[in-house]
């Protein structure tokens, strides 16, 4: 499969003019693959006040960071309506982070839940996966969050690939709760959030697959928002203290890392390699 990478632009967006931590380099681009075309802004993390001195040992300051995947809603390609929050609270430490923004194609939105991923998300994964082979993106530190429709991507996304994500942050969404395709989503720490009186998205979405991930023993945490409606996510992403999240959303996201293999699972696939070629 031949991928193309083209890069259009290198900006500077300056979001919040009255607070310049707030600026951030953006880079417009399009990834294209199997005939497809998708556009997506990557926000570069700030500068460091006092750079650290690379060695080889130590990478520079602009590689080996998280990356956080950010899905948008129906209607809000292109936009950063109501993610100000998420776009400045990852900027400079202490959550200083690769911030991408793919727009689903025209007419698609990210869920399947289909053996076949819909192409906005086949595109979307690549873009990760160059993204760690570049060296910028750390593998074990890559993090999704959407509302909406990205709310459905979110958990689409965990699905199909269980062991990419370090934490994942679905606002107003959903998924499958039936065994078979929850099974999938248990290793993956997810904190969901949806308003009780969402009247675009039934509520009951979430709250039934959420309730399957508890009882197979999934890392799951629900957040229900008595009385509110679909539009829940701005104070939320900004983390305010009087928030659904207290204060605590990028603290918890950020706690999580993809765990290494524990010794048993080493030993296991070991094992399985030998017997595959002892097999060939």
């Amino acid at each position: 499969m031949k991928i193309h990478l083209k890069m259009l632009a290198l900006t500077l967006a300056i979001l919040l003019p009255t607070n310049a931590a707030h600026a951030r380099v953006v880079e417009h681009s399009t990834h294209s693959s199997q005939g497809d075309t998708i556009n997506y802004r990557l926000f570069q993390p700030n500068k460091l006040s006092r750079p650290r001195k690379t060695t080889a040992t130590q990478p520079a300051d602009d590689m080996n960071l998280p990356l956080v995947l950010f899905l948008h809603g129906s209607g809000d390609r292109g936009l950063n309506r109501h993610i100000e929050g998420l776009i400045s609270k990852t900027a400079t430490n202490p959550y200083r982070s690769y911030l991408l923004f793919p727009d689903a194609l025209a007419n698609q939105g990210w869920a399947s839940w289909g053996e076949t991923p819909t192409d906005s998300m086949r595109l979307t994964l690549e873009i990760v996966d160059q993204l760690v082979d570049s060296g910028k993106v750390d593998p074990d530190r890559i993090y999704i969050t959407g509302l909406s429709l990205g709310g459905f991507g979110v958990f689409d996304a965990v699905f199909r690939e269980p062991n990419k994500f370090a934490a994942a942050i679905p606002f107003s969404g959903g998924a499958p709760s039936n065994p078979e395709f929850v099974s999938n989503l248990l290793d993956t720490p997810i904190w969901a959030f949806h308003g009780s009186n969402d009247g675009a998205v039934n509520v009951q979405y979430t709250r039934d697959v959420m309730a399957e991930i508890d009882r197979q023993g999934g890392d799951g945490k629900y957040t229900e928002l008595p009385g509110a409606g679909h539009v829940i996510w701005d104070p939320i992403y900004r983390d305010l203290t009087t928030s659904a999240s207290e204060g605590q959303l990028y603290d918890w996201m950020f706690s999580h890392s993809i765990p290494e293999p524990s010794s048993l699972a080493l030993i296991t696939l070991l094992s399985a390699a030998i017997l595959k070629r002892k097999q060939n």
